[in-house]
């Protein structure tokens, strides 16, 4: 299992999630996708984002159930969340996968918060997805503090969270 942190809008799903869901054979569970199958989310051609995101994240949480306790355990997966809680990544998704017999490794999608916004506004225009600003700009640097202390923890088996090709991508990150 791969969990994939960033902040909203930051790519995670384009330059992370799609190219490695093929690489591993991996199914995606992404919650923007589920409550894009919401019908008030369809019918108000996503204006209804923000209203339907907690029934999407009772869906996508039922989903995830599923690849921990049914048929589709073991089957690989990935999933794209914002993390702001170390102890709620632990508690919520690392240890149940964990527990399921998953290798759960997790990564970073870097992306400074200002662009992040900005690709919230471009997917508002693109496809009427309205998220409040708000939403945007509420995370800081909350999910890349996150995945910093989640990083160098081990997994079940022994092995850093991190990947190795995540420290070679910090190398080349501008400076602050």
């Amino acid at each position: 299992m791969l969990l994939v942190l960033g902040l909203p809008a930051s790519g995670k799903s384009t330059r992370i999630c799609d190219p490695r869901s093929e690489e591993m054979g991996a199914f995606i569970m992404d919650v923007d996708v589920i409550k894009g199958a919401i019908p008030e989310y369809v019918d108000s051609h996503g204006a209804a984002a923000g209203s339907v995101h907690e029934e999407g994240m009772k869906i996508f949480e039922d989903a995830v159930e599923t690849f921990l306790e049914s048929d589709m355990a073991g089957t690989n997966v990935i999933l794209p969340i914002v993390g702001t809680s170390t102890e709620e990544m632990l508690n919520k998704w690392i240890r149940p996968f964990e527990k399921a017999g998953y290798n759960v490794k997790i990564t970073f999608q870097y992306a400074k918060e200002n662009e992040a916004a900005a690709r919230v506004v471009m997917r508002e225009l693109a496809g009427g997805q309205l998220i409040r600003s708000s939403v945007a700009f509420n995370f800081g640097e909350g999910p890349e503090n996150v995945y910093n202390e989640l990083k160098v923890m081990t997994n079940a088996q022994g092995e850093p969270y991190g990947e190795p090709e995540d420290a070679e991508a910090e190398e080349q990150q501008p400076a602050a």
